[in-house]
């Protein structure tokens, strides 16, 4: 299907720009923190294809690579040459010539080139004399420039190394020719078209959908038999490669070396009419483009898929359930520890003025006898009577339980283990450790000052819910005339000592059944639902107020020791959270990037049952 130029860069807007965006952000950050996890064959696949030809050939215009391979004095320059009917690459007849590769283009596109917007796995460098491509002393990843005014646009040629060098630099600059080309002529002869590297270089071009096109050099042009076993070979090279045998391939004869065969033709052996110039201007730019990167895209997202469960995936999540165990012990650590004893009291005494604000003093008075509250009243009687000193034993009490659970943390961390397969996490995690452990008075005196600010601190959402109890439980509808029963039961309460105490006649011998009758009636009334519910939500609100202590003392110890002494595991986390987000978001789930269930299930099984046994024995 033809692809226009707003459809294609409407790709590059879809998930090319941003998920380049996000992996440099995520490599960069990954940096800072010095390790070794970007590194290795399944990320430089997919980096390849992504950053060296997705990238720089979706984000400009749209144009064909056309890169000439081949085995070692195959011919390769000379082929370019005669395709650009100039001499602009150097040759030598008796030796591998180019030792760096060569693009040819036009004004336009060899600047894109030097501002390396095309071939991001090479640097970019300005081509002054031929002989610098057959020169050694340059660096491996120098891609030479020149620039060529008679060439189109859409079309860029790249001169390349031997694919079959014994040099390991040439291996290299091979792999990144495979990324970089769209039609790669592959130049071979009569000696050279069934080496096996040869072989191998081409079918792995063909694998990634790129445009193959055999061409057979310095075939004898004297002998009437050449061609026929000129096809023959190019036919079984091709079989090899697992090429289409019938598609068009090319040949080119042996010319003597002081012969002007420039503007000679490389014609066709079968299945095309056009010599071979004619044949690669035949290609449409952007539908041929298209196609190509369409099998490149599917190679990129294999490989891309490879890496991020393989790597990507595993040490995240693995990372993160190391982390979930250092928190899950920091949280059994400090379940069940009290932070204020007497902040119940406190609660109590706030709720009865709350309850007198809202009904006044008299009707408090009979909706609310003492034994609601009972238990509580003496408590705070010696709490008014020695303030001083019960603040100073909660003050040792607070004390005492933070450094106690301070400690059983550090000394937990100092005996566990954590990701052994990263040194530098490891070396980082241990050195850390040991600086608390020399400095443990300090941080405990900053620990404990910074839980003593919070719990000094009546949070709002406790007055709020406080007001809120009192308001439901007044609100009951069975609360309705309750009021009245209960003055019903004081006067009777009130009726009965009166005639106990002053013998009052007729009603004496019934004083003690009339008060008798007021007491039960009125601790009746104290039984109802309204009341056990109302003593609940009391309950419940302490123990929210509780969690809330505990929590913020969990995130205390979590930052003052947790964050640092595994600061290199959060940060990491963190980078690799975001990116995956984005990665998420980028391809709206197409990836199947999650490990199954049972794997990551079998992980943190596995966590748990190393964090319960260092338990047991501590």
């Amino acid at each position: 299907m033809y692809i226009n130029k707003k459809e294609d860069m409407q790709v590059k807007e879809d998930w090319i720009d941003p998920l380049k965006s996000a992996w440099k952000r995520f490599k960069d950050n990954v940096s800072i923190l010095d390790l070794n996890i970007l590194k290795g064959e399944d990320l430089s696949a997919w980096e390849n294809l992504f950053m060296g030809k997705l990238v720089p050939h979706l984000e400009n215009e749209g144009c064909l690579v056309v890169a000439v391979a081949g085995g070692t004095n195959t011919g390769k320059s000379t082929i370019l040459n005669v395709l650009m009917k100039k001499e602009l690459t150097a040759t030598d007849p008796y030796a591998a010539a180019t030792k760096r590769p060569v693009i040819i283009a036009s004004e336009q596109k060899a600047k894109q080139c030097l501002d390396n917007n095309l071939f991001l796995e090479f640097e970019a460098r300005k081509m002054e004399d031929k002989k610098e491509a057959i020169s050694e002393s340059l660096p491996n990843h120098i891609l030479l420039v020149k620039e060529e005014k008679s060439l189109p646009d859409t079309y860029l040629y790249l001169d390349t190394p031997d694919i079959d060098s014994i040099a390991k630099e040439h291996w290299e600059i091979a792999d990144k020719i495979v990324s970089a080309g769209d039609i790669i002529i592959a130049v071979t002869n009569d000696s050279k078209y069934m080496d096996e590297s040869v072989i191998k270089f081409f079918r792995r071009a063909c694998e990634e959908g790129k445009i193959v096109i055999p061409v057979m050099n310095k075939v004898d042009r004297d002998n009437p038999e050449s061609l026929q076993i000129t096809d023959k070979q190019i036919r079984e090279f091709m079989r090899k490669v697992e090429m289409d045998e019938n598609s068009p391939h090319f040949y080119f004869p042996k010319y003597p070396y002081n012969e002007n065969f420039l503007d000679e033709p490389i014609k066709p052996l079968t299945g095309s009419n056009m010599e071979l110039r004619e044949y690669i201007r035949s290609f449409p730019v952007q539908e041929t483009k298209t196609k190509i990167l369409e099998k490149t895209i599917s190679r990129f997202k294999e490989e891309f898929i490879k890496w991020y469960q393989n790597k990507f995936e595993k040490l995240f999540k693995y990372s993160l359930s190391k982390i979930k165990v250092c928190e899950g012990y920091l949280r059994d650590t400090i379940i069940g520890k009290e932070f204020i004893p007497f902040r119940w009291i406190r609660m109590v005494e706030e709720i009865k003025y709350e309850l007198r604000k809202q009904i006044g003093y008299v009707k408090y008075f009979f909706l609310f006898p003492t034994s609601i509250f009972s238990g509580y009243r003496s408590e705070m009687k010696k709490l008014e009577m020695n303030t001083e000193g019960v603040n100073k034993k909660i003050k040792q009490q607070h004390n005492e339980m933070i450094e106690k659970c301070f400690n059983e943390l550090l000394d937990w961390l100092l005996k566990s283990e954590f990701i052994s397969e990263i040194d530098y996490m490891d070396k980082n995690i241990n050195k850390r450790l040991h600086e608390l452990h020399n400095n443990r008075d300090a941080l405990q005196k900053k620990i404990i000052t910074r839980m003593e600010t919070l719990l000094s601190i009546k949070p709002e959402w406790l007055q709020v819910e406080i007001e809120e109890i009192v308001d439901d439980f007044l609100k009951s509808p069975n609360l309705k005339g309750f009021y009245g029963k209960r003055i019903i039961s004081f006067l009777l309460l009130g009726a009965g000592f009166v005639s106990m105490v002053w013998g009052m006649p007729y009603v004496g011998p019934w004083a003690e059944l009339i008060a008798g009758g007021g007491m039960l009636g009125g601790s009746a009334l104290i039984e109802t639902i309204e009341y056990k519910r109302f003593r609940n939500s009391i309950n419940s609100l302490y123990k929210k107020w509780i969690e809330e202590k505990q929590r913020e003392f969990s995130q205390i110890l979590k930052e003052e020791v947790l964050q640092y002494v595994l600061q290199d595991i959060y940060q990491y986390l963190n980078f690799a959270e975001q990116f995956d987000k984005e990665v998420q978001d980028i391809f709206n789930g197409e990836f199947p990037l999650q490990i199954e269930n049972t794997e990551q299930a079998q992980i943190e099984a596995n966590d748990n049952s190393q964090n319960k046994a260092i338990m047991e024995k501590q």
